[in-house]
């Protein structure tokens, strides 16, 4: 199965994406565990490690996200991350999803597609390989494992 034992975290796109950052940091306790350019995924400590993906709805954004800008929405996107990006492209270009992209790359090198669900909603779709840590139970922040490929 493509998803076994992967992770989830919503995405909220936001026009407010510092007052957002600040509320869930200093409300929920979150912090920031990768970071770059209008993109910043909090992560909670806990019984269970959560993730909360907070991207700016922003003009420059748009060269690095163009599957995401395209889409007039903002609030939720629900962000799954895999380990083999092609597959998961293959496996949903043969299930007839709605894909919004092809695969695409981030800044940070990530690669990604995206596409809707049946009510419209964002989904994307996120190899893992630069970022295993995110899935990994210790303490290492997702920066650690950006700044080695730096």
């Amino acid at each position: 199965m493509l998803f076994q034992n992967q992770n989830f975290y919503p995405v909220i796109k936001t026009s407010k994406y510092d007052e957002t950052l600040k509320f869930y940091m200093e409300f929920f306790d979150f912090h920031p565990a990768f970071k770059e350019d209008g993109y910043t995924i909090l992560q909670r400590e806990g019984s269970h490690k959560q993730y909360l993906g907070i991207l700016a709805n922003d003009q420059s954004l748009a060269k690095h996200y163009a599957a995401l800008d395209q889409c007039e929405t903002t609030g939720s996107i629900f962000n799954f991350l895999v380990e083999n990006i092609r597959l998961a492209y293959q496996q949903f270009h043969w299930l007839e999803a709605d894909l919004i992209s092809e695969i695409e790359v981030s800044p940070s090198g990530q690669r990604y597609l995206a596409m809707r669900d049946p009510n419209g909603n964002i989904v994307t779709v996120t190899e893992m390989s630069k970022f295993k840590n995110i899935t990994s139970n210790d303490d290492e922040s997702i920066l650690l494992e950006k700044s080695k490929t730096n």
